[in-house]
């Protein structure tokens, strides 16, 4: 609708330009803030409240007179965006780090697709609706103004019906909300928001994130921002049809992301950490070349054509980042989660504000490309202690298994461990990984989540566990009246565990599987 608004408001294209960079200013902040808090308060609070306070800008953007009010109410609209981070936090609660690219690709390709639904529903349904008919007796203008302010009480509307049905029909984790999770002594709060920030902080790979977030989510709110303007301006298509051209961005969301999510996780079972980093290095620099062809376009047809392509390789850059936050740090996987967020949205300012002082919106389109594509090489610098790297293999001695939060360590081979009716699953590698912890009648052998639960200290933590499950094994190996050490599959239990080959080989050796 910034089409219509412009035209009531009687802006300039700096000036549309400009309130479209405010709109992610107050959010960037608020990413640095919420999503630690994130960690203690839980996911689901966050993301529920956000969708309120967001709700009320949208609801009051009709009274809207001039550009100061656009800047400002845009603002605090952009708060919703802090949710794109949540629900990345709330997807790694609830899934292993193993498919967190094709988690996060789904939920968050669906959640982006919405950009193109709206596109649809305000710019090319609901808006000719009311000019058209519930205004019809008004002069064309007047109808035009009065329709455009009126169906932003729509958006208001579902996000708050959203907000009341995630607090009452979902749970921050598989085993239940942060409240009750604490209740049950299962979480620790010793660590606070801005410690937990300052650890994320300290970690080169969150940066590495921060800046390729920028040439990925960035883009795609550009493109968002800017696609439709840009077929009026340089095709002289009308707010309708340039809406349902625009969509297109959002719409690949459906199946792109996902997918650019799920060859990201493939790659990491074929290949480690190196595969994931190859398929991210691939879809960034891909992406880069294809908006700087996008630029040079002058047909519409074929520039539509590009528009969907590129939008596809930006999709499928965001799918394979999100795969890379789990391993960052299990401990602030909320504060790496808002750094790299904030990323993605101090990109959509920098680009905006480069749209917004070019005169030629493709020689901006042609910078942003360059841009995007030198991003790429920024990934051969991610370096995660126990994966494998772009140029060399990890050190074992560097890397140790901690047990965490829900992870633990259990000796598969002993009968006894069996019968607590633990489920054995056959590992193919890591592309599956057992997610039912500690099942029922673990109470008999001493295992229980306060023994394996979080704290700030994992190698206690690790400790502890390490003794029960030899207490487990020793009395397995008393039943079966062999103590040889040599023979004994059980020993060494050995927690210095890094990349997938050298897991598989402990667990063919030494009977030791992990369970995430």
């Amino acid at each position: 609708l910034l089409g219509e608004i412009k035209d009531t408001l009687d802006l300039t294209d700096s000036e549309v330009w400009l309130s479209s960079t405010f709109s992610v200013s107050l959010v960037l902040l608020l990413r640095f803030t919420l999503l630690p808090m994130a960690e203690s308060t839980g996911p689901k609070f966050i993301m529920c409240a956000v969708l309120v306070i967001s709700a009320i800008p949208t609801a009051l953007t009709g009274i809207v007179n001039n550009i100061e009010g656009l800047i400002i109410i845009r603002m605090f609209i952009g708060i919703a965006g802090v949710n794109f981070s949540a629900c990345q936090f709330w997807i790694g609660k609830m899934f292993v780090k193993e498919i967190s690219g094709v988690a996060n690709g789904l939920a968050g390709g669906f959640g982006n697709a919405a950009g193109g639904f709206i596109q649809i529903l305000i710019g090319a349904v609901l808006f000719p609706l009311f000019r058209d008919h519930v205004y019809a007796n008004f002069e064309n203008d007047d109808a035009a103004e009065k329709a455009w302010r009126t169906v932003c009480v729509f958006p208001a509307v579902v996000a708050i019906l959203a907000a009341i049905w995630i607090w009452f029909y979902s749970e921050d984790t598989p085993h239940g909300d942060y409240r009750t999770m604490r209740n049950k002594g299962w979480i620790n709060d010793e660590k606070s928001a801005g410690q937990n920030l300052m650890a994320a902080a300290k970690n080169h790979n969150s940066w590495i994130m921060f800046l390729q977030y920028a040439t990925t989510s960035g883009v795609e709110v550009t493109f968002l921002n800017a696609a439709s303007k840009y077929f009026q301006d340089e095709f002289g298509q009308s707010t309708e049809t340039a809406a349902l051209i625009a969509s297109g961005v959002g719409w690949v969301n459906l199946f792109a992301t996902g997918i650019g999510g799920y060859v990201a996780d493939l790659s990491y079972q074929k290949k480690g950490m190196r595969g994931r980093m190859l398929w991210q290095f691939l879809c960034i620099f891909v992406q880069g070349i294809l908006t700087m062809v996008f630029s040079s376009i002058n047909n519409l047809g074929l520039s539509i054509f590009m528009l969907i392509i590129t939008a596809i390789f930006v999709e499928f850059s965001e799918g394979s980042s999100y795969g890379f936050i789990p391993y960052i740090s299990s401990q602030c996987e909320g504060s790496v989660g808002g750094i790299a967020g904030a990323g993605s949205l101090c990109g959509a300012v920098a680009f905006g504000l480069l749209f917004s002082q070019s005169d030629d919106p493709r020689w901006a389109f042609l910078i942003m490309g360059g841009c995007i594509s030198a991003s790429a090489f920024l990934t051969p610098f991610i370096s995660i202690v126990g994966e494998s790297a772009w140029f060399i293999e990890p050190e074992i001695g560097e890397a140790k298994y901690k047990a965490r939060s829900w992870n633990a360590a259990i000796t598969m081979s002993s009968p006894k461990i069996r019968r607590q009716g633990l489920v054995m699953t056959k590992m193919n590698g890591m592309g599956s990984t057992i997610r039912n912890i500690l099942g029922k009648g673990t109470g008999g052998m001493g295992l229980d989540m306060e023994d394996i639960s979080d704290s700030e200290n994992g190698d206690e933590n690790s400790t502890r566990l390490s003794k029960i499950l030899e207490k487990a094994a020793a009395a397995d190996n008393n039943s079966h009246g062999d103590n040889d050490e040599a023979s004994n599959p059980h020993a060494p239990f050995d927690r210095r565990m890094t990349d997938r080959s050298s897991m598989s080989t402990t667990i063919q050796e030494n009977g030791v599987l992990i369970v995430s």
